[in-house]
């Protein structure tokens, strides 16, 4: 059955339609989330929607601006508003964003991670092939299958300049193909993607409070453990904490993420100084499917100009970010990492200094 997600404007004046419905449906907006069209807009609040969260009573507002050449416009028109604007971009249309975030006056960003601290993040390389890689390949085509278009597909498929391109670009190309199946794959898709094992949720971005240390700077488990106000839809810590090396014992960290498992969130500690004087929780994954361990080689490794890591966590928690992420990465860093993993032996000496 090919359906179309219902309250949004589909046609030849989807675009504009859509840009104007939204401005007219502004109401105290506390965040502004600009996106580049209909598709963006459906994907986040059917997201939002299958996630159980609110967004009219969050008040947060999704606003698809008509293609990346609107952005400035809408950074101006919303400049001075009481109201977080944030957005999500293309990788292809970045440039744009970061020029006119620029000419707002609102920062510099010259790289993804630089957008990412102003609050606009940057898919890769589109929405579309977001949501296909963290779905699947066999599950999509199942998804075309119930929505009566897998023999479309298999159509394309045949075609000489499709035949022997890889399965997720012959997908790429016929869930793109046209406005109308934009919207219903962007729409299907999200709900496929939402019903994957992992326990995260739309609000950590659009509403993320912090918890503040103790007057010795140290961490309080029991922020860790609310009983009302704001939740999160994961938490994340260093341990130890950074400069001031105060560190959280096992037994007290495995206290917040068994707690939060029980709330469905992910608990990810950072472990960049755990070999200066904390203890590892990576032989605890096992038993903590939401709980997730990072490491880098920068610290007592000492390959601080690689800019890589790693991280221990259950196959269910890193299928999702596994499938959703191209690593950008230098050969150089690809081939090197492994001399980082030494024997304590040969660790010790930085991290006695």
């Amino acid at each position: 059955m090919r359906r179309l997600p219902s309250g949004y404007v589909h046609g030849p004046e989807a675009a504009t339609e859509a840009t104007a419905r939204a401005l007219a449906a502004l109401d105290d907006p506390r965040s502004i989330v600009l996106v580049e069209g209909v598709t963006d807009q459906i994907a986040l609040e059917t997201l939002a929607a299958v996630s159980g969260v609110d967004l009219t009573e969050r008040h947060v507002a999704v606003l698809p601006i008509g293609g990346a050449q609107a952005v400035r416009r809408f950074l101006d028109l919303f400049a001075g508003a009481d109201a977080r604007i944030v957005g999500l971009c293309d990788a292809g249309e970045a440039p744009v964003w970061r020029r006119a975030l620029a000419l707002a006056g609102l920062g510099t960003p010259e790289t993804r991670e630089d957008m990412a601290a102003l609050g606009f993040h940057t898919c890769v390389d589109d929405l579309e092939d977001e949501l296909l890689r963290a779905v699947g390949a066999d599950r999509v085509q199942e998804i075309l299958g119930s929505a009566g278009d897998l023999r479309s597909f298999r159509t394309l498929q045949r075609q000489n300049e499709w035949r022997d391109r890889p399965v997720h670009a012959q997908l790429r190309r016929f869930v793109a193909a046209g406005a109308r199946r934009k919207h219903r794959y962007a729409w299907l898709l999200t709900q496929a993607a939402a019903d994957l094992d992992l326990p995260l949720n739309i609000g950590t971005e659009m509403n993320s409070p912090g918890a503040p240390l103790a007057d010795d700077f140290s961490i309080r488990v029991e922020d860790y453990l609310p009983q009302g106000g704001e939740r999160p839809g994961a938490i994340i810590f260093p341990n130890p904490n950074a400069p001031t090396s105060r560190a959280l014992r096992r037994d007290e960290i495995l206290k917040i993420v068994r707690y939060q498992r029980d709330q469905g969130r992910v608990v990810v500690v950072d472990e960049a100084y755990v070999d200066f004087g904390a203890e590892s929780l990576a032989g605890d994954i096992h038993d903590n499917p939401n709980l997730l361990v990072v490491h880098t080689y920068s610290k007592s490794r000492s390959l601080a100009g690689l800019r890589v890591g790693f991280a221990w966590d259950r196959p269910t928690l890193s299928r999702g970010y596994g499938e959703s992420r191209t690593p950008s990465i230098p050969i150089l860093s690809i081939g090197l990492p492994w001399q980082g993993l030494l024997p304590r032996s040969r660790i010790s000496p930085t991290t006695t200094k």
